[in-house]
């Protein structure tokens, strides 16, 4: 193993931030490795799988992967990749599905990654394929306050180790209420999202507030403005037809 690359992205004098972090490809290729790679991702919400055979496709960094609740009602994390050409196995946002069919070769997966159908196997492979070791590759799996999270690292540390005291932040958002909340995706692209603009949880944002909250304000104002135009000529046309 080559030795960890050493990066001075941080002046401590003046807390400056090298903003090669934001454009250096080699340090993009070593986060996707180092950290995306291993860590515990947020990929989606049990409410977003809800009934037995739905699935959801998401992201862990940049490999394509399907959220599934098989039939039994245990959930997956799929790499979207058949193990024959690597071609995508899955081509919509969500739905509900007990296979995945790769379209290039025909090969068959249950929706917890069993390969479970390869066409002409007996004449093209002489029933020689392992079967149980060509499902689709799948990344551990857990959850908290119904945030679906999952890693590709073997010995990554539990999810509970893991989550440490941030458990806090996550309980005063997903678990205010007894009724737990539900996830409503996909919505064009974002989530969490109101007239096209992002919205994040509040550590990210107080770090930030004079960049954020005049674009909220703004939007905000906006949307009041148009709700009272409305109202106001929702009562015209009332007192005209009357």
């Amino acid at each position: 193993m080559g030795a960890t690359q050493q990066y001075a992205i941080i002046d401590s004098e003046t807390g400056k931030i090298d903003r090669r972090i934001f454009i250096d490809q080699a340090i993009y290729d070593e986060e996707m490795a180092k950290i995306f790679g291993r860590a515990w991702l947020m990929i989606g919400h049990e409410s977003l799988v809800s009934k037995a055979n739905d699935f959801f496709h998401t992201y862990m960094g940049e490999d394509p992967v399907i959220l599934t609740r098989d039939s039994q009602g245990r959930l997956h994390a799929l790499l979207n990749m058949c193990r024959h050409r690597g071609n995508r196995v899955v081509r919509c946002d969500d739905g509900n599905a007990r296979h995945f069919m790769c379209t290039y070769h025909g090969w068959t997966y249950a929706n917890d990654g069993t390969l479970e159908y390869v066409p002409g196997e007996s004449e093209a492979y002489y029933n020689a394929l392992d079967r149980p070791s060509l499902g689709l590759i799948e990344a551990r799996v857990d959850t908290y306050a119904g945030i679906v999270f999952a890693t590709w690292a073997a010995d990554a540390p539990s999810l509970e180790a893991y989550l440490g005291d941030a458990r806090w932040y996550l309980d005063t958002v997903f678990n205010r209420r007894d009724c737990g909340m539900q996830a409503l995706g996909p919505m064009n692209g974002s989530s969490l999202s109101i007239g096209r603009r992002w919205w994040t949880t509040a550590p990210t944002t107080t770090t930030s507030l004079p960049a954020i909250c005049p674009v909220s304000w703004s939007r905000a104002a906006t949307l009041v403005a148009r709700g009272s135009r409305m109202r106001t000529s929702s009562r015209a046309r009332t007192s005209t037809s009357s």
